[in-house]
């Protein structure tokens, strides 16, 4: 939290972190390439030069100048998790959420998330590459993976913020709103992709079916032999005029095989996570874990792919972490609603 932006309330202190939003504060937006950031943002990341100095990274040094969409919401994560973790342990006086600094980068952070925009839909709008990595990936517009951790977001704050706070966002309204159009819109099987290709295009007005003006010639053959007959996935992005297929944006990620992990133990099913963490130990340590794998079926290691990624190994860490000790998905998990 110490580098989150507060144009209004910048966080008091000393030492290297109130040195970098100093300067942050302090820049003057006609003088650079940049205007002001809105409040709420976080880096992507800091750079340790010395033991006087660190730059964050807000997108000015980001491969593509990218602003960081994801790593706020990250961190609005593992802060409730680290206050489950404190109701574990039995260490209430740790927690932190409820100081006044905490409900502030909390509200700010979903202030950001909530702004008006030129748009009408309850997800969240992103600019091309500003998350989880700073290339052109065709991840613009209202990417699964942001409307994911968005949601996570809105629920973190519906547990965390006081009820003034929680009213005045209007939490509950558009976590419900955003839940039931991801449901409506991004859920494809077998029968919903069977309309796709009969879809009429050029529709208008409220009664047209092909809402999104989708083209039947824009489905990819592998969709057709990928596609289960009795099951279905949520698509990675929609937009006017398209769909991105991909059930995950950005390619085969390995980070991926934790959350893989956390939906098997919740369900019961611990053999497919075992399957899929046997498959990655037979490549991951050999390849020098890589940042991601390029081609449909995932075996050629990503001709950009950065080795020895944290977020691979990391993920791969918490997958068997998770398998070992069941009882710490409750760190992650949420209190059920009928409507989730």
């Amino acid at each position: 939290m110490g580098l989150q932006l507060d144009w209004e309330n910048p966080i008091s202190g000393e030492g290297l972190f109130a040195e970098v939003r100093q300067s942050l504060l302090t820049q003057d937006p006609q003088n650079g390439e940049w205007v002001r950031p809105g409040q709420g943002l976080m880096p992507a990341s800091f750079l340790i030069i010395n033991q006087q100095e660190i730059k964050a990274d807000f997108g000015q040094r980001a491969i593509g100048r990218v602003t960081p969409v994801d790593s706020g919401l990250w961190w609005i994560f593992l802060l409730k998790v680290y206050e489950k973790a404190c109701d574990q342990a039995n260490v209430p006086q740790e927690k932190i959420s409820h100081r006044p600094e905490f409900q502030r980068g909390i509200k700010l952070l979903l202030e950001l998330c909530l702004a008006k925009r030129f748009d009408m839909t309850p997800t969240m709008l992103v600019p091309e590459g500003a998350f989880m990595i700073d290339r052109r990936m065709g991840v613009y517009g209202h990417p699964l993976e942001i409307q994911a951790l968005f949601f996570i977001a809105l629920k973190v704050g519906l547990e965390l913020l006081n009820p003034e706070d929680i009213q005045a966002l209007d939490l509950e309204n558009r976590l419900g709103r955003l839940i039931k159009y991801i449901r409506q819109y991004y859920w494809l099987d077998p029968a919903l992709l069977r309309r796709v290709y009969r879809y009429q295009t050029e529709e208008f007005g409220e009664t047209a079916l092909n809402k999104f003006n989708i083209y039947a010639n824009t489905v990819p053959g592998w969709v057709l032999r990928w596609l289960d007959r009795k099951g279905g996935y949520l698509v990675g992005n929609i937009g006017v005029g398209w769909i991105d297929f991909r059930f995950f944006t950005q390619g085969n990620w390995p980070v991926l095989i934790w959350s893989l992990t956390a939906a098997s133990v919740k369900m019961g099913q611990e053999a497919i996570a075992n399957h899929a963490i046997v498959i990655a130990e037979k490549y991951l340590a050999n390849d020098e874990w890589p940042e991601y794998y390029d081609h449909e079926d995932g075996k050629i290691i990503g001709r950009q792919a950065r080795l020895y990624q944290t977020w691979t190994i990391s993920g791969y860490l918490v997958a068997q972490y998770l398998l070992q000790n069941p009882q710490h998905l409750d760190l992650i998990e949420f209190s059920s609603s009928p409507d989730d």
